[in-house]
């Protein structure tokens, strides 16, 4: 089985996260709006919030870590501080 490799995106709360709202009442269009673009450029493998509203993660494929890195630096969640992002390099171990 040969490894895929991948970059996880963790979300957490970021300085001007608004307690008390729900991640769907946060200001977050322009952020949904990045991470469709990432999926029409086929970078995007699953994104999503969180159940607990904590946070969210984002699987990205095709690209290196610096490229994430400096990627998630224009992310609109993560520059108007809704969201800090912590990028991590992933690989899948089991899949059904």
């Amino acid at each position: 089985m040969a490894i895929k490799s991948y970059i996880a995106v963790m979300y957490s709360k970021g300085p001007s996260w608004v307690e008390g709202k729900p991640v769907y009442e946060q200001k977050l269009m322009e952020h949904g709006q990045f991470m469709a673009d990432l999926q029409s450029k086929g970078d995007l493998v699953i994104s999503g919030p969180f159940m607990d509203d904590s946070g969210g993660l984002l699987i990205v494929k095709g690209k290196t870590l610096e490229e994430v890195e400096q990627l998630i630096k224009t992310d609109p969640g993560v520059t108007n501080g809704v969201f800090s992002a912590t990028i991590r390099p992933w690989h899948i171990a089991f899949e059904s």
